[in-house]
């Protein structure tokens, strides 16, 4: 399940650098999120491992989000969202 991408406009609601995580799940221990602020939202990496890659969100803590399907390869500290 990817998000499919128009070219139009997409809203960035939130921007770093993930501290660690796993094909499902980013971490970011410096963020401050509210509890599934993100839901069916998209997460696009941009740089690092998985750089280029995008999927739903299917959750979010404080300081992780979760998507519905893994990515190819864990999250890790060189993954940009």
């Amino acid at each position: 399940e990817t998000p499919y991408f128009d070219g139009a406009f997409q809203k960035v609601l939130a921007y770093g650098k993930a501290t660690s995580g796993n094909t499902t799940t980013l971490t970011d221990s410096g963020a401050g999120w509210s509890t599934n602020a993100f839901a069916n939202m998209a997460l696009y990496i941009t740089e690092g491992t998985n750089a280029g890659a995008s999927k739903t969100i299917s959750s979010n803590t404080g300081t992780a989000i979760t998507v519905g399907s893994a990515f190819s390869s864990a999250i890790d500290a060189t993954s940009r969202y």
